[in-house]
């Protein structure tokens, strides 16, 4: 998400952040590496062409870690994020361009503002607040040296900003900042050290009113979200997509890619039901997004997950949305299909690893198992790349898109389908 500049003798590299193509811009470098330095951005002294100022709306850009392109049309960050999965696959897959589809248009974020449905601000004790003065010493607003700061990391420094609002964020989250913030400041004479704060917007679970949402800070609170028609339950501190408003058209999207290519074959005479069989296997399904959420569209759905907690969650979502067809098992990282009895050539494998894409134990089973499809989706297009490269030589790269989980962010979401080679 920064930009980047080549000195004019061409052998060194400076990182700039919040910059376009183009820009022309004063800065101060305060750190050197190997083979490039690390720059702050005094002021712009003539506008790149992408640039435009009046789109920004946080006061706090240009400081905070957490947005970098608010100064770029939204239909440029789409484009921006596209060219980001382009040269992924380019550079990280190893494999020849005749093999790689042309990536598609990314998919977009229904909302660009007020989307995200987690925040988690932190805070350090000020120095100069020791046990016995707290109550009043150094707490008050600002970024001083000795100010209690409750926020994000600021860009480029090992030190919080203070951050009173985020225009990221949904209205119920921005609520419970200031109500929180105002909890520190008068009770910080408790803690012993900082503390990071969590909000967790939520669907409220007993009301007359089932899409009003509130703001839940208890990690171990119950938490709901809906997804399409299916409800989704677990612990506030859990893991879930932080962008609920993409998740729709999300879903919608895998389902498609599913519709394109079916791993299936028609029910002999004599069996139960109508139609075709064929199976999904989610394989890291955490709280059962994808495997409840395309329960509907498989005869039947095995959501594995090494977190025996996530476990818990799925198979309680599963119950109640009264999904039937679908089953979840804790798995072993070194025999994840061993107990699997699916047929392979019936089945399709989604994976939604961590950062850190998958490993090899992982992929050797995959390429053993040799399920029809595989769809795989990442938050991380590089280590994807890296992991469709090696899939890449006994499967067909179908098609590529990212999804825009993070307006306003240089992060993107990618999806990649992928069918077996006969």
């Amino acid at each position: 998400g920064d930009g980047l500049s080549i000195s004019p003798n061409q052998n060194w590299i400076l990182v700039i952040p919040f910059t376009v193509p183009n820009d022309l811009v004063k800065i101060k470098v305060y750190r050197h590496d190997t083979l490039h330095s690390f720059a702050d951005l005094i002021s712009i002294i003539e506008f790149g062409t992408w640039r435009d100022n009046s789109l920004i709306k946080c006061q706090y850009f240009g400081k905070c870690s957490g947005c970098q392109y608010q100064m770029i049309s939204y239909e440029k960050q789409l484009e921006l994020k596209q060219i980001v999965v382009e040269k992924a696959f380019k550079h990280f897959s190893g494999l020849d361009p005749s093999l790689l589809p042309k990536i598609e248009p990314t998919l977009p974020s229904p909302l660009q503002y007020a989307y995200r449905t987690k925040l988690t601000p932190h805070f350090e004790l000020p120095r100069n607040i020791k046990a016995p003065q707290r109550n009043g010493i150094g707490i008050g607003n600002g970024n001083g040296k000795n100010e209690l700061r409750i926020g994000f990391a600021e860009k480029g420094r090992k030190r919080v900003l203070d951050i009173e609002d985020c225009m990221i964020a949904t209205s119920v989250i921005n609520e419970k900042l200031t109500q929180e913030r105002n909890r520190v400041r008068s009770t910080i004479h408790t803690f012993k050290r900082g503390a990071t704060l969590l909000l967790r917007d939520s669907l409220e679970l007993a009301t007359t009113e089932p899409d009003r949402h509130i703001c839940v800070t208890n990690h171990k609170e119950i938490v709901r979200e809906k997804v399409l028609s299916v409800h989704f339950e677990q612990n506030a501190g859990s893991f879930f997509q932080n962008n609920s408003s993409i998740l729709n058209p999300f879903l919608s999207y895998i389902k498609s890619l599913l519709d394109d290519h079916k791993p299936s074959r028609k029910k002999e005479e004599g069996q139960e039901g109508e139609g075709e069989e064929r199976y999904l296997v989610d394989a890291y399904c955490g709280s059962g997004l994808f495997s409840i959420g395309l329960a509907d569209q498989f005869t039947k759905s095995m959501g594995i997950e090494v977190s025996s907690e996530s476990i818990y969650w799925a198979k309680h979502n599963a119950k109640l949305n009264k999904i039937e067809n679908v089953e979840f098992m804790v798995g072993k990282a070194e025999a994840i299909f061993a107990d699997l009895n699916f047929p392979a050539q019936m089945t399709t494998v989604i994976i939604d690893p961590p950062r850190k894409g998958c490993d090899e134990v992982f992929l050797d089973q995959l390429l053993d198992f040799k399920p029809k499809r595989i769809l795989y989706v990442s938050c991380n297009v590089h280590t994807q790349a890296r992991d469709v490269g090696r899939l890449g030589k006994v499967y067909k790269v179908q098609s590529i898109r990212g999804a825009d989980f993070f307006p306003q962010s240089h992060h993107c979401e990618s999806i990649v389908s992928l069918s077996l080679i006969e």
